[in-house]
């Protein structure tokens, strides 16, 4: 009973850390594009 609960905690804080990751490349991703649109315009 104690091993599932702190699996279900493991997988909770899992799930939380990967949607912040997911969040986190989005908006790198647009940092990117914004980034490429400022060089494309510089050149």
């Amino acid at each position: 009973m104690a091993k599932l609960i702190v699996r279900q905690a493991v997988f909770r804080t899992r799930s939380s850390s990967y949607r912040a990751v997911i969040k986190r490349n989005k908006q790198l991703e647009i940092i990117n594009e914004i980034a490429q649109n400022i060089t494309l315009e510089m050149l």
